[in-house]
């Protein structure tokens, strides 16, 4: 069986050095992806780049931004038969269209850094579900596939429809939501507030 996973969280960059991304650590992927490696499965890890490493056995990739994982993701599903991905990426829901420093344009990304004490304006544009695509870019149309989901707000039955997409078993897939007040409480009870970090051990994707 080959099995792909994705872990850890993209990062949209605003100059040279800042970015904006989430504290999502990509242990439970390199985790599952030693768990399926030790039963034979042939496994690939697609991990952010600050994301924890592969185990030994595991092959790995990196990425670092949004546009990086769904190029990444869209090359490999298409090249190679997969049986099964597992969507475990904290994928930005916006990525940075657009940086003014007092109110002079400047390219998101850089080069250089921002200085400080400057106006600075960020103007944000949606991204698309790259879960929603998985299916579409692979060469396996029976692929499955499982997906994670962090969500806030909604009751349990909107959460999973909102967070899910088009994933459905009728349809060869799978979703795991979690909503953040529920993740909120595991994790205050195992940390301080003062270094709290919502991981995806849960499912945050």
């Amino acid at each position: 069986m080959n099995i792909l996973i994705t872990s850890g969280g993209t990062e949209e960059a605003i100059d040279g050095v800042r970015c904006i991304t989430n504290s999502s650590t990509g242990r439970t992927g390199a985790a599952i992806a030693g768990y399926f490696s030790e039963r034979g499965a042939d496994v690939l890890l697609l991990r952010a780049e600050k994301a924890a490493g592969a185990p030994q056995g595991v092959t790995e990739r990196r990425y670092r931004s949004y546009a990086d994982l769904a190029a990444a993701l869209k090359k490999i599903l298409g090249a190679e038969k997969w049986d099964a991905v597992i969507h475990l990426a904290a994928v930005s829901d916006y990525t940075v269209a657009a940086v003014e420093v007092d109110g002079n344009p400047f390219s998101p990304g850089g080069p250089g850094k921002i200085a400080g004490g400057r106006d600075v304006k960020i103007t944000l544009k949606p991204t698309a579900k790259i879960l929603d695509s998985l299916r579409s870019w692979s060469s396996n149309p029976g692929l499955v596939v499982v997906g994670f989901k962090l969500t806030d707000g909604a009751s349990p039955g909107r959460t999973g429809r909102r967070g899910c997409g088009h994933l459905s078993p009728e349809r060869g897939g799978l979703c795991r939501t979690q909503r953040l007040s529920r993740y909120e409480r595991k994790t205050a009870s195992r940390n301080p507030p003062e270094s709290r970090r919502y991981s995806e051990t849960s499912g945050n994707q």
